[in-house]
């Protein structure tokens, strides 16, 4: 019987994707040094996802932090951008233009993109998105602190040293210790 209901379940899915395409919002750009790599990212996969399977969008984080809408459906020439609400100020999350995307895939570097960050807000918006979740981001961005991590589940893991300040290193120390 569930048998069954998986398959008619698969099935339904299926058609349903034949007929309507999952809409897709690339995010990309954004706050860190590495914005103009993470801006060639979605560029690079907004032209590989297929149009005929998906609807496609790409959204750019400024350098302020805005969430603009490239609206076009191609590279080649010149977007229009919108500015989006993400979060309202008077109406909380109740507004957002990222509720009419069926996933969000995350094509950020570095800091606000790989740090659990932005992961947080879809979270509170309740919107899918590529890649890891919050903790597994945040934590991956601190090695130091990811490696005591693995130590702590007793995962065998190479010995480490964390240096804080590099112009206070005391070389010979380092040595030794290595």
């Amino acid at each position: 019987m569930y048998d069954s209901i998986v398959v008619l379940l698969v099935v339904n899915i299926q058609n349903y994707m034949l007929e309507n395409k999952l809409k897709v919002a690339i995010i990309s750009g954004g706050l860190s040094n590495e914005r103009d790599v993470s801006i060639k990212t979605g560029q690079q996969v907004f032209r590989k996802l297929s149009s005929k399977k998906f609807d496609k969008s790409l959204i750019e984080i400024s350098e302020e932090g805005k969430w603009l809408l490239k609206e076009g459906k191609s590279l080649g020439g010149k977007f229009n951008t919108k500015a989006l609400t993400i979060m309202h100020p008077k109406q909380g999350i109740a507004k957002n233009d990222l509720k009419t995307y069926d996933v969000v895939f995350l094509a950020l570097h570095g800091k606000f993109g790989e740090d659990g960050k932005t992961q947080a807000i879809l979270d509170i918006l309740n919107i899918p998105y590529t890649g890891s979740g919050v903790l597994a981001s945040a934590l991956g961005m601190n090695k130091e602190k990811t490696m005591k991590f693995i130590k702590a589940l007793r995962i065998k893991t190479p010995n480490f040293l964390t240096l804080f300040n590099k112009d206070k290193v005391d070389h010979e120390i380092i040595d030794r210790k290595v």
